[in-house]
C-alpha cells in the first residue's frame, strides 16, 4: 500500500493542527492543536 506524504511526514514528526476546522481535524487526527484564541471563537461559533 502506497503512504500519502502525511503518513511519511508521522513517522519523523508530530503532527499539529492550527486550523478552526473540526472535519479536518478529526480526518487528520493530530496530536495537538493551537491555543490560539481567533481559532477557538471560531470553531466555538
Amino acid at each position: 500500500m502506497t503512504q500519502t506524504a502525511l503518513d511519511q511526514l508521522k513517522q519523523v514528526t508530530t503532527v499539529v493542527a492550527d486550523s478552526s476546522d473540526l472535519e479536518a481535524i478529526r480526518q487528520f487526527r493530530p496530536l495537538d492543536a493551537t491555543t490560539n484564541p481567533s481559532l477557538i471563537t471560531a470553531a466555538a461559533s
